[in-house]
């Protein structure tokens, strides 16, 4: 696998973007979020929020490992 490969590349860039955008504003989402009275919409936007960590995962896995 070549770390040169444009698409690696633009994969590694979009993990850095959403990274920084998580950093950001993890402060505001642990004051309204976290802290406040749990709720069907609390769930619902967790659930929307961090579903895509353990998925951009698997797809980068499968990715890998056609490039191998």
């Amino acid at each position: 696998m070549s770390r040169s490969n444009p698409d690696f590349l633009f994969a590694v860039a979009a993990g850095v973007v959403v990274i920084y955008d998580w950093a950001l504003t993890l402060g505001q989402e642990i004051e309204l979020i976290w802290r406040q009275r749990w709720s069907l919409m609390t769930v619902l936007y967790l659930l929307i929020c961090y579903i895509g960590i353990p998925y951009s995962v698997y797809v980068s896995e499968a990715n890998i490992l056609t490039l191998c």
